[in-house]
């Protein structure tokens, strides 16, 4: 069973519309050479006849020059209803500026796809196993393989809104750029490759850092929801052996 959750037809349009009755908060995302953007967003209304929405879409509080998605591109759209976050991807039409803010007319999605909250509560590996992950800056200046400068660090956590790594080398490691991260998530299973984006730097003991990166982006394209869903199974794995332990932990001291 895929952890993300396909919602089509009638009640995709449902969500929708309870979206827009609630003025749901969202994220919008959009991918720009230079990587991953993010923006704050609201529902503002919906239109079935036209199949339409609109998003009052917020400049961005961290870094105020990033350029709003334009007409034609496809962007992301990510908010949470109930104990669920939904998502989907769907092409910009039209805009129009609302003092500072955009507000952003995109087509109604076809579906949307849910993912559990508890997918979104961050996991360490399971006792024992040590995940080593390979990563590297992922941006144009560093495409081609020979002038990557690739690093390792070990997982301390993951959930399918982002990992973090413990890591010693800081050198060239800058918040906001986008970072290609592959790890096996345990012995013998398969690599996952994974687009993030750097959050935060945080100190930690014997003179390590502990590396914060947010997956941004991954509603967008097929192979990105597929890689979400890839995520989200390995954090319920985590979860579930995790569990297991402290039960047989729990076990063996009863007196």
């Amino acid at each position: 069973m895929c952890a993300v959750q396909l919602i089509s037809n009638q009640r995709a349009d449902q969500i929708v519309q309870k979206a827009v009755e609630r003025r749901l908060r969202a994220v919008v995302t959009s991918r720009k050479p230079q990587g991953w953007q993010t923006f704050k967003a609201e529902f503002v209304s919906a239109t079935p006849s036209t199949r339409t929405i609109r998003l009052l879409v917020h400049p961005s509080d961290e870094a105020p020059g990033l350029l709003m998605p334009r007409p034609g591109e496809t962007i992301g759209v990510t908010f949470r209803v109930g104990r669920k976050k939904d998502m989907f991807s769907a092409r910009l039409c039209a805009f129009e500026q609302q003092g500072l803010s955009t507000l952003a007319t995109v087509e109604w999605p076809t579906y949307i796809e849910q993912l559990q909250r508890r997918a979104y509560e961050r996991v360490a590996p399971p006792q024992g196993n040590v995940v080593s992950v390979r990563f590297w800056r992922e941006d144009s200046e560093s495409a081609a393989t020979d002038r990557r400068t690739v690093r390792y660090g070990q997982l301390e956590d993951l959930s399918a809104g982002g990992l973090r790594l413990r890591v010693s080398d800081l050198a060239d490691i800058q918040i906001g750029a986008l970072y290609k991260c592959v790890f096996a998530p345990r012995t013998g299973a398969s690599s996952l490759i994974i687009e993030a984006t750097l959050r935060h730097n945080e100190a930690a003991e014997c003179g390590r850092a502990s590396l914060g990166f947010q997956l941004i982006g991954l509603e967008t394209t097929t192979e990105g929801r597929k890689t979400l869903d890839q995520v989200a199974r390995v954090v319920s794995q985590y979860q579930r052996a995790n569990l297991r332990t402290r039960s047989s932990a729990s076990t063996r001291n009863r007196p």
